[in-house]
């Protein structure tokens, strides 16, 4: 299977945004899933449903051939305050990512 559609979580970060530099460079279609509530840079950035059921269904209708997951939360500060956002970026993002990999592929 070809690849002709890729969806990039951590796309704005260090690593990811040269990962994305270089796949637009390729000529490959790059869908950025960026944290919700962010602005979006550019047609290619899509801001991540809250609800972690809409967003598996929002992955599943981006219809990506290939998933690069390199999203995350890193805090030198662990409190239990930041737990939640820890949770949500490090656990959810990547649960639902591999759900909507599992559904897209179901009949």
């Amino acid at each position: 299977m070809a690849v002709s559609r890729i969806l990039l979580t951590g796309g704005r970060g260090y690593i990811g945004s040269y990962v994305y530099a270089a796949l637009i460079a390729m000529g490959i279609e790059v869908v950025s899933l960026v944290r919700a509530g962010s602005t979006c840079d550019s047609t290619n950035e899509v801001p991540a449903a809250d609800d972690p059921y809409v967003l598996v269904d929002q992955i599943v209708n981006m219809e990506p051939t290939c998933v690069i997951h390199l999203a995350t939360r890193f805090s030198r500060s662990n409190s239990p305050r930041n737990l939640p956002a820890l949770v949500a970026d490090n656990v959810q993002l990547g649960s639902a990512i591999l759900a909507a990999a599992v559904f897209s592929i179901m009949p």
